[in-house]
Formats: structure tokens, C-alpha cells, sequence
């Protein structure tokens, strides 16, 4: 990105940027955009649990701790020390091959560490899948992000942030993205992590998800909004 200061308008998800202002630089304009142009699955969070575009309709934790308040855009679920899951036998489309993206509105009343945003994963030897979450110190970076593939080949790929990407009691837009080749983190419309990775992501064998909020005995407190992936 050249220039030094920039003001651009993008969709409620980050994408279709279109610069404002301008300098002698040169444009500054957002990093994200989606791998394809339309998920395969959207929780809208819209006082219902529904998945909007495909058949993966969610449910709240039976222990409580889930309601719908105001929202980055609409309502939002608000996971107070719970989470949601989507439950089993679940669409194939859930466990994405080559590719995939996952975006996300996110107001954490605080960040804990590995606590995921969105997760179909195991950590388990022979498992697989994928998780998108936080991180927190002295485990991981101080209100961080991270991004886990469990590849095919065997290998775990962890991606993740420098400290401070996000602030408690702030909406974020946040993005996970891999394309056979590399994967990267965006906040707000800006990339803040890459690496390379490559191999198709192996499915979670174990069924321990997917999760909104859930990482085993770890769970969201905080508010998520618009919860989508892509394949």
C-alpha cells in the first residue's frame, strides 16, 4: 500500500473498496477480499440460527449463555462464556478442500487464547479440519488471531498475528483466507499475517464441530456477527 493516509467505503464484509480521498503517494485500499465471490455458508444472526445461503443451520449451547442483541449489521450473537454448534451429520461443503475463507464480525468483551471464532477442527493425531480465533498472552500474542489447517500431508499449520490486531469492546472485521499456496489473516479490510502453505485441508474425522465460539472447554465472551465460509 503506498501514501500515507487514506479514506476508503467498503461493504458491511470488508469487500468492494473504493477509495475517498487521495495523495500524491499514490491509493491506499483494503487487502481483503473473499476467494469467491459467495459463501457457502452465512450466519446472519438475524434472531434465528439459520445458515442463509446453504443447509447448516446452527443451534445455542444447551447449557445457555446465547441471545441475540444489537449487531454490527442487524442483530449479532451475543455468547457470554458459551458458544453454538452446528450440528452433525453435517454438509460436506463444511469441510472445504483446496481452498477456503472465513470472515466474521467479532466485539469480545475480553480475549482469551485459542478460543475460536469459527471451528471444524482436531488437534488429535489422524484428525483434521480447520479453526479461526484468538490469541492471548503468555500463550500466544496479546489480542491476537490465529489460523490452524490440518493438511492432508499430515502437517498442522498455525497462522498468526502480531500482538494488538484487535481491542476489546471495538467491532473487527476479521478474515482467515488459504488458497492451496499461502495462508493470511486480515483485520479490518488489512492483511497482518501470511505464510505458505500448501496441500488440501484434511476433514475432521473426529466430528468435534463446527463451533461459533468454541475451542473444547474454552468458549466465546463477546458478541459475533455475520459468521461466513467459503470453499
Amino acid at each position: 500500500r503506498d501514501g500515507d493516509t487514506e479514506v476508503f467505503a467498503m461493504d458491511v464484509d470488508g469487500t468492494g473498496q473504493s477509495s475517498l480521498t487521495s495523495n500524491s503517494a499514490g491509493d491506499l485500499h483494503a487487502d481483503w477480499q473473499p476467494l469467491v465471490s459467495g459463501p457457502i455458508s452465512h450466519w446472519k444472526a438475524e434472531l434465528n440460527y439459520h445458515d442463509s445461503v446453504g443447509d447448516n443451520d446452527a443451534q445455542p449451547s444447551p447449557f445457555g449463555g446465547v441471545h441475540f442483541v444489537a449487531g454490527r449489521v442487524g442483530a449479532a450473537f451475543s455468547i457470554v462464556q458459551s458458544f453454538i454448534v452446528i450440528p452433525y451429520p453435517h454438509n460436506p461443503s463444511l469441510n472445504p478442500g483446496a481452498a477456503m475463507t472465513i470472515d466474521a464480525w467479532i466485539y469480545p468483551y475480553s480475549i482469551g487464547h485459542d478460543i475460536s471464532i469459527l471451528q471444524n477442527y482436531s488437534g488429535v493425531a489422524g484428525g483434521g479440519g480447520y479453526t479461526f480465533g484468538t490469541t492471548q498472552a503468555p500463550a500466544g500474542p496479546a489480542n491476537g488471531l490465529q489460523f490452524m489447517l490440518n493438511l492432508q500431508a499430515g502437517t498442522v499449520k498455525q497462522l498468526q498475528t502480531p500482538p494488538d490486531v484487535i481491542v476489546p469492546g471495538v467491532w473487527h472485521h476479521v478474515a482467515a483466507t488459504y488458497d492451496g499456496a499461502m495462508m493470511r489473516i486480515y483485520v479490518d479490510g488489512m492483511q497482518r499475517a501470511a505464510m505458505s502453505a500448501t496441500g488440501s485441508i484434511k476433514p475432521d474425522m473426529f466430528q468435534n464441530g463446527p463451533f461459533i465460539g468454541r475451542n473444547g472447554s474454552l468458549v466465546w465472551n463477546g458478541l459475533i456477527d455475520e459468521v461466513r465460509l467459503h470453499e
